[in-house]
């Protein structure tokens, strides 16, 4: 009986990384159907296949903790702890470790990381450009929807359906927005640890370090920018008023 168990549990928890993995597999649990394709642009996704395998291993670890810690539910328990894992993992150690092991030279991670770091403020960038377009066709149309409503020549129906289209893709940026601040607390610890090997008297990887904060400090504004501009289109989606004022 207790073999029967445990082959379920392992059964159970083999499930749970498959659809953690899935869940990884784009910046927001709903996927990309009904989202606007300019926003799905593969080249303004914070999400990468290294990242994933990092995911699932976190969450395999987290995954049997939390069957381990629970004499009850422990289904539930293993889907929390592998949620809880997958983030540890992906936040915390990605980047670090994955510098660490292509790179050996103290002044290579740090350029490196540098680079990446460039990359995510042209990729935050991206998401928002793309985001903009957007938002300048919904506005419009929002403002036209409203009016329309109000004489009788579209409907309640016609109001929800936008505005459930443009939840869609709320719902997908603040998965980016996530990913991207999951990334910008990487790239931190990965600087504060590579740092750690600088000589206090080496000049040049000092300028490297006050380069790469420089540009950690240009990602960490962008990303506050951007997550100002989706709640500014989240504010939009809500000016959509459907009240019976026409039938």
């Amino acid at each position: 009986m207790k073999i029967i168990r445990r082959s379920f549990l392992v059964s159970c928890v083999a499930t749970l990384m498959t659809t953690q993995v899935g869940c990884a597999s784009s910046p927001s649990s709903g996927g990309t159907e009904g989202v606007d394709s300019r926003l799905t642009d593969t080249n303004a996704q914070f999400f990468s296949k290294s990242g994933a395998a990092s995911c699932v291993v976190g969450s395999l670890l987290g995954a049997l903790t939390g069957v381990l810690a629970c004499k009850d539910k422990k289904l539930a328990c293993a889907a929390a702890g592998a949620v809880v894992g997958c983030g540890a993992a992906m936040t915390a150690n990605y980047v670090l470790d994955d510098i660490r092991s292509k790179y050996k030279k103290t002044e290579d991670q740090l350029d490196v990381l540098n680079l990446r770091v460039q990359g995510a403020v042209t990729k935050t960038n991206k998401i928002e450009d793309d985001m903009n377009s957007v938002v300048a066709d919904d506005k419009a149309e929002v403002a036209k929807l409203n009016e329309e409503f109000k004489v009788g020549t579209k409907s309640k129906e016609d109001l929800k359906a936008k505005q459930e289209s443009m939840q869609k893709n709320i719902a997908y940026l603040q998965g980016n927005l996530k990913g991207a601040e999951d990334y910008l607390t990487s790239y931190k610890t990965a600087r504060d640890e590579i740092s750690k090997n600088v000589d206090a008297g080496t000049d040049e990887n000092q300028q490297k370090i006050k380069e790469l904060d420089a540009q950690i400090a240009t990602l960490e504004n962008k990303i506050t920018d951007l997550k100002s501009a989706i709640a500014d289109y989240a504010n939009l989606s809500n000016t959509l008023v459907y009240d019976d004022v026409a039938s």
